[in-house]
């Protein structure tokens, strides 16, 4: 049976490219959605019923609530484009707001305030506020949950990876070359609400310890969850370990950041590997050179827009828990394979 993976190289694309075609994202060009579609033909892939467009259905709604609110502590382009084009597809309109602070705790009771007559439900990403006020606000409509569940009252019903197996497997794949010097630029868990980031580092702790290797506290950097964050770390990695052979980033863009201080200090990719724990745009641009980890933010988005609708009809009351599988993908640089 043909796989996502298949279509990817048939098509010359990404797996992340042709999950985007597939939810009918709009981030996609028109030659590669066209690419895609053929190299689905060609290779005789079916598409999973979840990924199929479900056509408008007005007598499946709630009266006139049509409105389905993201509030995200980050606006993560590959959720978002699925969760939008997934909701139009049932009917619905999309709408998405920024909390990652109870400072933005006033503009999202406004926001909801404006879409209270159409207002359907909530999908939250990545938000941790476990605050009562928060909870009340936010609970009081059905709601769905990607990343760590965080409601003290109520269903929680989340869509998630499984954290620690994602650091485990960055840290594994170089493991699995013989290198040892690996080093991880972790982010400042007193600044980021998102909890993820603390289970990816102990995956890496994980990895090291299952390979025989005491982990080293100073291969480990705090950073900010930014370019310049990565930037900052790969340099102070490489000032206490000269030989340093690879650097896990906790995110895309720290990974990202870290690359430019790598190529800064003159070291080839071939000395110092790099890998990213996501895929998102800014990723986007360095499939074809880098090893990552795709989370499947889209499939992630798609699957919490159907749970969001089940909840929204009644047919949802209990707590579900879904894990979206994530998957290793190398890139041109380890294994010669086309991308977008």
């Amino acid at each position: 049976m043909a796989s996502i993976l298949d279509v990817a190289k048939e098509a010359g694309v990404s797996t992340a490219t042709v999950s985007r075609v597939l939810n009918g994202s709009y981030s996609v060009t028109e030659e590669k959605r066209q690419r895609v579609m053929e190299a689905v033909e060609r290779v005789g892939y079916t598409v999973p019923e979840r990924n199929r467009p479900i056509p408008n259905s007005p007598s499946r709604q709630t009266g006139d609530r049509k409105i389905l609110l993201a509030v995200c502590s980050d606006f993560l382009p590959g959720i978002l484009y699925s969760f939008q084009s997934t909701a139009a597809a049932m009917g619905y309109r999309a709408v998405s707001v920024h909390y990652d602070s109870p400072d933005e705790y006033q503009n999202l009771v406004d926001t909801m305030e404006s879409l209270s007559p159409l207002l359907a439900g909530i999908l939250l990403v990545n938000c941790a506020d476990v605050t009562p006020r928060f909870q009340r606000l936010v609970g009081a409509y059905p709601l769905v949950q990607i990343g760590e569940p965080v409601m003290t009252q109520g269903y929680n019903r989340v869509v998630y990876n499984d954290e620690v197996q994602i650091g485990e497997d960055a840290a594994s794949f170089f493991l699995s070359q013989g290198k040892k010097k690996i080093g991880i630029l972790s982010v400042d868990l007193a600044t980021h609400i998102p909890l993820f980031e603390k289970k990816r580092l102990n995956g890496y702790y994980l990895a090291m310890m299952n390979h025989g290797i005491q982990p080293d506290p100073s291969l480990v950097r705090i950073v900010d969850m930014s370019m310049e964050g990565g930037y900052e770390g790969c340099w102070k990695l490489l000032a206490d370990h000269p030989d340093l052979e690879a650097v896990v980033g906790v995110t895309d863009v720290v990974a990202l950041g870290a690359s430019y201080a790598l190529r800064l200090a003159g070291k080839t990719f071939d000395q110092v590997g790099v890998l990213a724990m996501d895929d998102n745009d800014g990723w986007d641009f360095n499939h074809c050179s880098f090893p990552y980890i795709n989370p499947h933010h889209d499939e992630m988005g798609s699957t919490a827009v159907h749970l969001l609708h089940a909840a929204i009809n009644g047919e949802l009351e209990r707590d579900y828990r879904v894990v979206i599988q994530h998957t290793l993908e190398r890139g041109q640089r380890y294994d010669g394979a086309a991308d977008s």
